[in-house]
């Protein structure tokens, strides 16, 4: 861990020079291994809200490291091995705090070349510069439900929501978008449900619930859980959880008493 342990110990310095930002990146530069190397894009974005200890030619050292390893990802784009991949994500996005003269023509690049997720992650670096994208290139991630919510999220922090598809910015497929993305974290489905389907909200303690019925042959789920309906729900502040209930153990006659079951045993 001595990449994670030099980084952590540089941003317990009140000033981080141009020197000890040479360090860090000579010292990632020296190995092969990739998901290493991608440590020093964890240890960035988990301190960018101390960058400004960060001397001007610090920033400028690694914004320089960070080009040149973009370039080079990008070069073999279509080859990139999952960790290679997850480092042009993380290098996408840390981009945007440590712009170059070149940022905005890697961003493009990576548009053109990468998946939705390096995608959404190069808009994101595109807008925090102050420029902006055309609706063509937010239509594909506006259509991807594990990057939905988060890409409207992303326009509307920026005041261009206008780019997102109209007929897709509406509460329940933002809400189904925002519990998919969850249900794919590693510790969940690790993957896109087989099937989603809304059943109904309901207002708990002035959150605003969207309850949906789901399933899936995930690994990363019980035996006696897969290709079951399940529950699941998305919170408008947050409240996103399914803790795998089966659905049919909690259908009532109506869908309305349904979905008033389900907040009375499972939400409230």
């Amino acid at each position: 861990r001595y990449i994670e342990n030099a980084i952590n110990l540089m941003f317990e310095g009140e000033v981080i020079e141009e020197n000890d930002a040479e360090h860090i990146c000579d010292m990632v530069s020296s190995v092969n291994d990739e998901y290493q190397r991608g440590l020093i894009y964890r240890g960035l974005i988990y301190y960018r809200n101390q960058f400004n200890k960060l001397t001007i030619d610090a920033k400028k050292i690694f914004a320089e490291y960070i080009e040149e390893e973009i370039t080079e990802y990008l070069k073999k784009a279509e080859e990139l091995d999952e960790d290679e991949r997850t480092n042009l994500e993380y290098a996408c996005d840390i981009s945007g705090s440590l712009a170059t003269p070149k940022t905005a023509e890697l961003m493009n690049m990576a548009i053109d070349k990468c998946d939705n997720t390096i995608r959404y992650y190069a808009v994101s670096t595109i807008l925090e510069m102050g420029k902006t994208v055309s609706e063509e290139i937010i239509k594909p991630l506006a259509h991807d439900l594990t990057l939905a919510d988060m890409t409207y999220s992303l326009l509307l922090k920026h005041s261009v929501t206008r780019l997102f598809p109209s007929e897709l910015a509406e509460p329940v497929y933002l809400a189904k978008s925002n519990l998919v993305h969850w249900l794919t974290y590693p510790t969940e489905l690790g993957k896109v449900p087989d099937e989603i389907e809304y059943i109904g909200c309901a207002k708990v303690k002035k959150e605003m619930f969207y309850i949906f019925k789901f399933h899936s042959d995930s690994d990363c789920l019980a035996e006696e859980n897969k290709n079951k309906w399940l529950i699941g729900w998305s919170g408008n502040e947050g409240g996103t959880f399914s803790n795998f209930d089966h659905f049919e153990d909690y259908e009532q006659k109506t869908l309305e008493k349904t979905v008033k079951h389900i907040v009375k045993k499972l939400i409230k």
